[in-house]
């Protein structure tokens, strides 16, 4: 029988493992890099994310007064922002046990400005818990505090203002000088 032709080995050469941890690398630093300058050159997202934030605390405040037949309050401080409820006994105290409604921290270079009455209230740390009272009032009856609360951050130039009127509607308006 005549023998067939050995066939020519052909060697397959796939990528290394270490050709492939490169690949990866490269990948992420090229992620890395266009994350960071979207972030920078981008719009400033976080004092609008910070505004729809407190908007949904404030419907949730004024929903749980109307439901429980309790007052309630949101106290501003220079930085942070926290949800009171008035209990006959203690006075008021602040929320426990509600993610939405317990005090939160702003982003770092974030202000807050509080205008009631057309009036801006000087926000600052009490000097005595007994002192912590809110300012903005959310009632049982529906009723609200007028207020006007202003996000900004003064790097950006942007800001958004928040107008709760008394019946418990809030309008949004924003800023923003970079744009």
């Amino acid at each position: 029988m005549p023998r067939l032709p050995a066939s020519p080995v052909v060697r397959q050469r796939g990528m290394t493992l270490i050709e492939i941890l490169v690949v990866m690398v490269i990948i992420a630093l090229m992620a890395a890099i266009m994350t960071v300058a979207v972030t920078a050159l981008g719009r400033d997202t976080e004092v609008q994310d910070e505004a729809e934030r407190l908007t949904n605390v404030l419907s949730v405040s004024l929903e749980q007064a109307e439901l429980e037949g309790r007052d309630y309050g949101l106290r501003l401080e220079p930085g942070s922002y926290e949800v009171m409820v008035f209990d006959g006994r203690r006075g008021w105290v602040p929320v426990a046990g509600d993610r939405w409604l317990e005090s939160h921290s702003l982003p770092p270079g974030l202000l807050i400005e509080l205008e009631i009455e057309g009036r801006r209230v000087l926000l600052k740390k009490p000097e005595s818990p007994e002192a912590r009272l809110p300012q903005v009032l959310t009632f049982a009856s529906g009723d609200v505090t007028p207020y006007r609360v202003t996000l900004s951050r003064s790097a950006t130039d942007v800001s958004t203002t928040l107008v709760g009127a008394a019946d418990g509607s809030i309008e949004l308006a924003q800023s923003d000088a970079g744009a």
